[in-house]
Parts: structure tokens; C-alpha cells; sequence
């Protein structure tokens, strides 16, 4: 058996005891009403007895006493009736005092029963009577903190009403920042393709920079191959006047053509000035 059988066991328990209670008091209560009516009813009685004998007497006295005889038969009729009426709410609170009576010994014998189930669950309830003290705690504790939040309902009220306001407010700019949203998502997708049209270009002009180091290279490897044979021819010069003049002619040549002003070159000394002057030299070694 679990805490919250003990505990529905315990409230049944309780619960019919003081309705067992609750009914006694009412079978009770109207027990004594009944016996207050019965009272009355035979009070009343007497009292229309009494009046009848007073019509009676008045009504022998009829000739002196006719007004009251009269009034005596009234107040008779009246007290008989009323009477009458306290008889029958005597007898209705005593069927009622005699329901409610039933209704006690019943439930004094459910409270019997879950008392016997209370008693049963009892070595739980010294378990959870810990627990019990500590829910019964938070239990006040919640109920303070209910009529707080009591009051605080009222105002958060108001602040939902005010909330709603803004909620309204910030739904138009969300409205509004979502077409922003959408413009500069355009606009997002415009800059990747711009970067990556830019990201191709700084490949191609990467390749570019390859290509031009590699021409660099190149250059300055033909640079020093033609020092080499500068100096070379320069060496054979000293010994063989006749090379002076094709080399001197090589120089002019290439002079005319870093100045660009080689009107009779033709389209391939252009093109290549440097393999043109190399053959020229070449040729007139041989």
C-alpha cells in the first residue's frame, strides 16, 4: 500500500466521522424540534380544548356574552389549526430526526471501517508523517504565496493587457524587420556571388602570378646566360680584334631595341629581340 491509499483512507476515515457526527447532531436537533412541536401541538390543543369550552360556556351565555363567544370560536378555530400544523412539522422533524439518525449509525459505521483501514495504514502514516509536516509547511507556505499571487494575478492582468498592446506593436516590426530579412537575404546572396566571381578572379590572377614569377625566373636565367657569354665574348675579344664588330653591331641592336628605336626590325627581332641578337652573335662567331 502506497502513501496516497493511507492518505484517502484517512480522509474517508475523518470524513464520514464527522458527517457520522455532523448527522447526530442534526438527528438530534431535530429530535428536539420534533418534541418542541409536540409540545406546542399539545399546548395548542389544550389551548383549542380550553376555547372550546369557553365557545361552549360563552355560547350558553349567548345572549350576554354572543361577541365573545364569537371571538372565543375564532381563536379556537385558530388554535386548533395551528395546532393542527405543529402536529404535522412534529411529525415531519421526526421523520427527519429518525432519517438522520439511519444516516449516522451508517456513516458511525463507515467511520468504523476506515478507522479500522486507518489503523491498518497506521505504520505508513509514521513514514509519511514527516512528509506530511513538511507538505503541511509548504502547504501554508503555498497558501501565502496563493493570496500573493493573488494579488499579483490582478496586476499581471493589467501588465498581459499592456503586453498584448505590444505584442501587437512588435508583430507589425516583426512584420516589417522580416522584409528586411528577405532584402537583405537578397542582398546576401548577391555578395556570395560577388565573392565568389572575386574569389575566381584571385585564382585566375593567382595563376597569373605563377606564371609571371615563372617568366621572372626564366629572365633572369637568360639574364646570366647572356653575361656569360658577354664576358666570354669580352675574353675572346682581347684576343681576336675581328669579333669587336659583331658584337659591337649586337650591343647597337640591342640598345635600338630596349629604346625602341629599331624602325627596320622585323616582326619576329620584335617579338623576340634577345633569341634574334643570340643568333646574330652566334652567326658571326662562326
Amino acid at each position: 500500500m502506497d502513501e496516497n491509499t493511507l492518505s484517502v483512507s484517512e480522509l474517508l476515515a475523518t470524513r464520514y466521522s464527522l458527517l457520522a457526527t455532523s448527522y447526530s447532531l442534526l438527528a438530534t436537533r431535530y429530535s428536539l424540534l420534533a418534541t418542541r412541536y409536540s409540545l406546542l401541538a399539545t399546548r395548542y390543543s389544550l389551548l383549542a380544548t380550553r376555547y372550546s369550552l369557553l365557545a361552549t360556556r360563552y355560547s350558553l351565555l349567548a345572549t350576554r356574552y354572543s361577541l365573545l363567544a364569537t371571538r372565543y370560536s375564532l381563536l379556537a378555530t385558530r388554535y386548533s389549526l395551528l395546532a393542527t400544523r405543529y402536529s404535522l412539522l412534529a411529525t415531519r422533524y421526526s421523520l427527519l430526526a429518525t432519517r438522520y439518525s439511519l444516516l449516522a449509525t451508517r456513516y458511525s459505521l463507515l467511520a468504523t471501517r476506515y478507522s479500522l483501514l486507518a489503523t491498518r495504514y497506521s505504520l505508513l502514516a509514521t513514514r509519511y508523517s514527516l512528509l506530511a509536516t513538511r507538505y503541511s509547511l509548504l502547504a501554508t507556505r503555498y497558501s501565502l504565496l496563493a493570496t500573493r499571487y493573488s494579488l499579483l494575478a490582478t496586476r499581471y492582468s493589467l501588465l498581459a493587457t499592456r503586453y498584448s498592446l505590444l505584442a501587437t506593436r512588435y508583430s507589425l516590426l516583426a512584420t516589417r524587420y522580416s522584409l528586411l530579412a528577405t532584402r537583405y537575404s537578397l542582398l546576401a546572396t548577391r555578395y556570395s556571388l560577388l565573392a565568389t566571381r572575386y574569389s575566381l578572379l584571385a585564382t585566375r590572377y593567382s595563376l597569373l602570378a605563377t606564371r609571371y614569377s615563372l617568366l621572372a625566373t626564366r629572365y633572369s636565367l637568360l639574364a646570366t646566360r647572356y653575361s656569360l657569354l658577354a664576358t666570354r665574348y669580352s675574353l675572346e675579344r682581347a684576343h681576336n680584334p675581328t669579333l669587336a664588330a659583331p658584337i659591337e653591331e649586337a650591343r647597337h641592336m640591342w640598345s635600338d631595341v630596349k629604346h625602341g628605336t629599331t624602325c627596320a626590325a622585323s616582326p619576329t627581332t620584335i617579338a623576340n629581340p634577345k633569341s634574334e641578337i643570340v643568333s646574330h652573335l652566334t652567326q658571326s662567331l662562326r
